[in-house]
């Protein structure tokens, strides 16, 4: 997954109506977590939707650290974003989205997400391109 597929996967996790997301959700040290289950569902962070539920499951003691470190400490989240070229768009992704400015009306402010994206030379995808796309992160491709 290339940085521009990180960035895709992301906005189109974070932004599709129904989409589980888990916003700012703190975890036992009032940091974010990758992944969380609320009311018997898996909700998860901007940096979760990239990962793999095994990458999740053998880093959850340890949740809370930012992408670069995860990439460094765990094989499974450095096989996960082997081909990421940008891990510094994915920490500022993540500080984006733990910010509670970027959640106006319990929203995530895709605005911010497309602003980072111009910031690190992406291509910026449209809504039209998002809506159509699956939900949860194992299910959503690479684009064209």
């Amino acid at each position: 997954m290339t940085t521009q597929d990180a960035y895709e996967r992301m906005r189109i996790y974070l932004t599709r109506p129904g989409a589980r997301q888990a916003k700012n959700m703190p975890g036992p040290q009032g940091v974010c977590l990758y992944e969380t289950e609320i009311e018997g569902e898996l909700h998860r962070c901007a940096v979760g939707a990239l990962l793999a539920p095994d990458t999740i499951e053998s880093c959850k003691h340890d949740e809370g650290a930012t992408v670069i470190p995860l990439v460094q400490h765990y094989p499974l989240a450095a096989r996960d974003l082997k081909d990421v070229d940008n891990l510094q768009f994915l920490a500022e992704a993540q500080i984006h989205h733990d910010d509670e400015t970027c959640w106006p009306d319990g929203k995530f402010d895709v605005q911010a997400l497309d602003r980072l994206a111009r910031k690190h030379g992406l291509e910026v995808v449209t809504d039209e391109v998002v809506k159509e796309q699956p939900l949860v992160p194992e299910e959503v491709p690479v684009l064209a």
